[in-house]
């Protein structure tokens, strides 16, 4: 799976966290366009940007489970389809912009307190696996202070605050063999067979 599949799980949720049209929430793909928009005057105010900071591999010597796989789902086929996966660790930085430092800190309160007090997300795995697959956010505890006050007073400039969040638990994934569904029904009727002949 695509690490920007918990970007957009993010993106989302954010939206529904702030719950007002008027706060723009900026997606990683439109993070640097809307940094290099700042002195332009052509961005929207509030707005929430979300970046990637980093994707980690985490312990991918697991081989049963990054090579073979784990079973993951039956499929329509009667199949169990095997899931490969390696762990991931994955970082980002939400900058929220405001125009007045009441509405910064507003915002990143709501952010923090909903992130601390509902730390999971979902996700739905692709690759023909169709799986949901939980994974939770981490609030760094430092909220730093990015707004440039010398360019604020005099060019107008907003106001600033970064958060760090990350999750331990994000997967590369990836459809691996399947086989088929073994019952004891199948068994039982296989031995009934012989029995009657």
């Amino acid at each position: 799976m695509s690490v920007y599949l918990y970007d957009e799980a993010l993106v989302s949720k954010f939206r529904e966290i702030t719950g007002d049209e008027r706060i723009h929430i900026v997606p990683p793909d439109n993070a640097i366009e809307f940094l290099a928009s700042i002195d332009n005057d052509k961005v929207k105010y509030p707005a929430v940007v979300l970046s990637r900071n980093s994707v980690t591999l985490q312990d991918y010597r697991n081989q049963a489970v990054s090579l073979k796989g784990q079973s993951a789902k039956i499929n329509d086929e009667n199949l169990v389809v095997k899931a490969k996966l390696i762990p991931l660790r994955v970082e980002w930085s939400v900058d929220v912009f405001t125009v007045d430092r009441f509405s910064c800190d507003e915002i990143i309160r709501e952010l923090v307190f909903y992130l601390i007090s509902y730390p999971r997300l979902e996700v739905k795995v692709p690759y023909g696996l169709d799986i949901p697959q939980n994974f939770d956010i981490i609030v760094s505890p430092e909220i730093v202070d990015n707004s440039d006050l010398i360019e604020h007073s005099n060019r107008g400039v907003s106001f600033r605050e970064t958060l760090t969040i990350y999750t331990e638990n994000a997967h590369f994934y990836s459809s691996g063999r399947k086989y088929p569904v073994y019952t004891g029904l199948d068994f039982e009727i296989k031995n009934n067979d012989k029995g009657d002949e």
